[in-house]
């Protein structure tokens, strides 16, 4: 008989997150980067990554791109700008090519996607109705066969439409987080995607 060591697969979770003045953005992005550190850290003896992608005004960009570095990953959240109308299609575009070209790395059971936004996007790639966009964009994602989770964190219940719409679409879990923190994020994200 002998000892043979088994390395748990390298998992990457991809953060998108919504900046625009839709919702309670400061109080969001707070959690987000204590959240990210927190996993960043329990994750770092199986050396698990992240990914942050941001969208805000007329633009979505990559903050993170997938590192396991805590270090890299505080560095590159600080003085993030926050405001400006919200293009979710563009963000979940966005998303969507990200997660298709890191499944050749990371395999698609080992990817995991969080969205964090009220969902109520108001800026278009095209000449199209928003949410509509913003459906197709998600139904790519859940066809990609992604294990996510929706967290809104808009204050107000009724606002709770667009983001259980989205949910379906994407095939996700939706948690309405009136206060969001690090614990809840945190739970919601290994319950639902088992971390």
């Amino acid at each position: 008989m002998k000892k043979v060591r088994i390395r748990k697969n390298t998992s990457l979770v991809v953060f998108l997150i919504d900046l625009s003045w839709s919702m309670a953005v400061t109080q969001r992005l707070a959690a987000t980067k204590r959240a990210i550190s927190t996993i960043l850290s329990k994750a770092y003896q199986f050396r698990d990554d992240i990914c942050l992608i941001a969208f805000q005004k007329d633009s979505t960009r990559v903050i993170i791109p997938p590192t396991h570095s805590i270090h890299l990953a505080e560095s590159a959240m600080q003085g993030i700008p926050v405001g400006g109308k919200t293009p979710l299609s563009a963000g979940l575009s966005l998303a969507y090519e990200i997660l298709q070209r890191e499944r050749t790395v990371y395999g698609k059971e080992n990817i995991r996607f969080i969205l964090l936004s009220d969902c109520e996007g108001n800026v278009t790639m095209s000449d199209r109705d928003p949410q509509e966009e913003a459906a197709e964009k998600a139904r790519l994602i859940a066809a990609g066969g992604y294990r996510s989770i929706i967290i809104n964190s808009d204050k107000m219940s009724f606002g709770q439409g667009y983001a259980n719409h989205l949910a379906k679409q994407l095939n996700a879990s939706c948690y309405l987080i009136s206060e969001l923190n690090e614990g809840h994020l945190i739970k919601a994200v290994r319950d639902e995607l088992i971390l």
